[in-house]
């Protein structure tokens, strides 16, 4: 027997420190944030989350306001019957992560060439907005350009069909979620499962997609991720290689402002697990609002191919004919622990041998030791076993504090279970959502009223995209930036060729100067439109030595001002 991990407490403050000294903040990061509305969440490429805004504040919800979950991540585990020892396997990202990264991350927001991104260069690099200067926003700027432009729509990142040929054109169709101002996309494998529970690799590839509103009112409390499992296997699986009894957890610690004082529940109509401050008014709370409550909804559960045209089910945001959802209810489990205690895994207790199958009991609804959980704080149904399944507001059922003091939790919010075939795809869709009331049982009325948008604005969307209401919007066919290229030939004897881009319609002034700053020729003075052009410079009458040619431009939206790129450049002419 051995302690499989350091203190629960110590582990937090390493992953805070990690996070604020990484030199993550560059070119393709290794980490990024949603921060298009009240839900800042930071995602690794390998499924890895921090939820951090700044040094004060740790969780979800937040650009200065409040902090609600600390940290979160997916989890999936089944019984692999592929040749290999180990037949029960679980992995994903918890306080770490088994994960291998397949691919980059990319994120993408359609008006990137337009939007004001002093907010999303203040919450990547951990700012106040007021500190924000142009290089932050330049880089910011490149990298949505990047992402943009490289969108892995052909390996399974979500993107507007515009020309509806099912097949990814990036000269014509749209990055990112149809209609959504943001979205995030990652890929990784499961090659480093040793490392999380001691759990042999499976060969599961996992898609998560996570996208986001900006817009008023309900919306900007929702986050939406959508986790695409795909059964490839390990170099030694046989054909006949399947998984059974497979699931998909949602694993949180939920810091409700401070970890001392939460509370955890779940709402079986809504698919939802959640958790809210134990006191009624807390010193933590912060105006405008007294109270905040965090969670999630699964919103769409596993579903498999009949082939049976009268089953459907959405896959890839769409209805489709031919499959059917494997259980009525998204959530099949609700559970939650504390440090040192069970119900569930006491993690400084569990043996290390054994993690994946102690880890495999709870996504079962048992105890980790195959017990049951006791009546007073468990409800069991034909879908699963539900902790604390009670109405906190009018304090009937079973909830907690009835069991245990206000402190630290963890939560479970289980789907499944279903069996899958070697190249098999299942998704869930989930929705993390807070609520914001006077007090901590206003605050999950409100939870739950959010709860119950998230589905009509996931269901609003599969609606439109699956009745193809979503219009591809205008997209510009011009560069995405302003550039000023360094001439070509130089040097050079008689002529040579300066070139530049513009992004959108600007009045440019391009100009020759010598060396003590005396026009030599102008060259452009008049409106250009969005577009690349190329000028010609011919240095006739010119005696050799070193000129400046220098690019100015106005226009309505002053783009310049987020444009770190240098625009005069030096020419060479040799006679």
């Amino acid at each position: 027997m051995k302690s499989i991990r350091l203190c629960r407490n110590f582990i937090k403050t390493f992953v805070l420190i990690i996070l604020l000294i990484s030199t993550i903040r560059s070119q393709d990061p290794l980490e990024s944030v949603m921060d298009i509305n009240n839900v800042s969440s930071w995602v690794k490429n390998d499924g890895f989350h921090d939820w951090l805004i700044d040094k004060s504040y740790n969780g979800a919800f937040s650009h200065g306001k409040s902090g609600a979950i600390f940290c979160e991540g997916v989890l999936w585990g089944g019984k692999v019957y592929d040749g290999n020892e180990k037949i029960i396997r679980v992995n994903g990202t918890e306080y770490g992560s088994g994960n291998k990264p397949v691919t980059r991350l990319f994120r993408v927001r359609p008006d990137y060439l337009t939007a004001d991104l002093t907010n999303d260069a203040a919450s990547f690099f951990l700012v106040n907005p007021n500190n924000v200067d142009d290089s932050m926003k330049q880089k910011i700027f490149n990298q949505y350009e990047k992402d943009w432009k490289e969108w892995p729509g052909d390996m399974g990142a979500p993107y507007l069909d515009a020309d509806k040929n099912n097949k990814y054109d990036p000269e014509i169709d749209i990055p990112g979620v149809p209609s959504a101002p943001q979205t995030i996309w990652i890929c990784y494998n499961d090659d480093r499962s040793e490392t999380l529970f001691a759990s042999s690799p499976t060969g599961i590839e996992t898609q998560e997609t996570y996208w986001a509103y900006n817009y008023p009112g309900t919306t900007g409390n929702i986050a939406f991720k959508r986790v695409k499992l795909i059964y490839k296997g390990l170099p030694s699986s046989g054909s006949s290689s399947y998984i059974e009894r497979m699931y998909i957890a949602q694993w949180s610690d939920p810091d409700i402002y401070a970890a001392v004082d939460d509370f955890v529940g779940c709402d079986t109509s809504l698919n939802l697990g959640y958790a809210y401050d134990a006191q009624l008014n807390s010193s933590y709370y912060r105006e405008p609002h007294l109270g905040l409550s965090a969670g999630y909804t699964i919103l769409q559960g596993a579903a498999c191919k009949t082939d049976n045209l009268s089953d459907s089910a959405v896959i890839d945001f769409r209805w489709r004919k031919g499959y059917k959802y494997v259980h009525e209810k998204p959530m099949s489990s609700f559970l939650y622990y504390l440090p040192g205690w069970g119900p569930g895994v006491d993690l400084d207790k569990i043996d290390w041998e054994d993690a994946a199958v102690q880890e495999y009991n709870l996504m079962n609804g048992v105890k980790w030791d195959g017990t049951p959980f006791p009546d007073t704080i468990a409800e069991k149904s034909a879908y699963g076993t539900y902790l604390l399944p009670g109405d906190p507001v009018s304090g009937t059922g079973k909830i907690d504090g009835n069991y245990h003091r206000p402190g630290d939790r963890r939560m479970y919010i289980v789907s499944g279970p279903f069996d899958m075939k070697l190249n098999d795809t299942v998704e869930v869709v989930i929705a993390l959502v807070g609520g914001f009331g006077m007090d901590n049982l206003n605050c999950i009325t409100e939870l739950r009223r959010n709860a119950q948008a998230a589905e009509l604005i996931y269901y609003s969307l599969v609606d439109s995209i699956s009745n193809q209401k979503i219009r591809a919007p205008l997209r510009k066919k011009g560069p995405g930036q302003y550039v000023l290229y360094q001439n070509y030939p130089n040097p050079f004897n008689a002529s040579t060729i300066i070139k530049f881009d513009l992004p959108e319609h600007a009045f440019v002034k391009l100009i020759v100067y010598d060396i003590l700053g005396r026009v030599v020729k102008v060259l452009v003075n008049e409106s250009k439109d969005s577009g690349k052009y190329s000028v010609e410079f011919n240095s006739a009458g010119l005696a050799s030595g070193i000129y400046i040619y220098r690019i100015s431009l106005d226009n309505p939206s002053s783009r310049l001002v987020y444009d770190n790129l240098t625009k005069s450049c030096k020419l060479i002419v040799i006679k």
